[in-house]
């Protein structure tokens, strides 16, 4: 369980941060277990796997995928496009539109 005095740092800070994730499998269930922290803020994912995710209720989640990165930088998409297909999560830095980014891995 969070500390209540730390959980109202993290509401307080939000409209500052957004949180980017990579996701290789096909689930962000383990977000539940983050749900305290990271449910204030806006989630962005990077999803490196086929087929549609299995997303918590109650988050605000955008999804991204090497297709959407192809689509915005053209040509240029290559230099974040990593091995085996894979889009790095700096497209996520890319696309957020806070002052400060949270990054966590699966």
């Amino acid at each position: 369980m969070v500390d209540p005095a730390v959980r109202s740092n993290f509401v307080i800070m939000s409209p500052l941060i957004d949180v980017v994730v990579e996701v290789r499998g096909g689930s962000l269930e383990f977000l539940e277990k983050w749900r305290p922290v990271l449910q204030p803020h806006h989630i962005i994912v990077i999803q490196n796997c086929p087929g549609t995710l299995r997303i918590p209720s109650g988050f605000d989640v955008a999804t991204y995928s090497l297709d959407d990165a192809q689509r915005t930088l053209g040509d240029k998409c290559w230099c974040l496009a990593q091995e085996g297909g894979r889009l790095s999560r700096s497209y996520g830095y890319l696309m957020s539109k806070k002052r400060f980014i949270f990054t966590i891995g699966e």
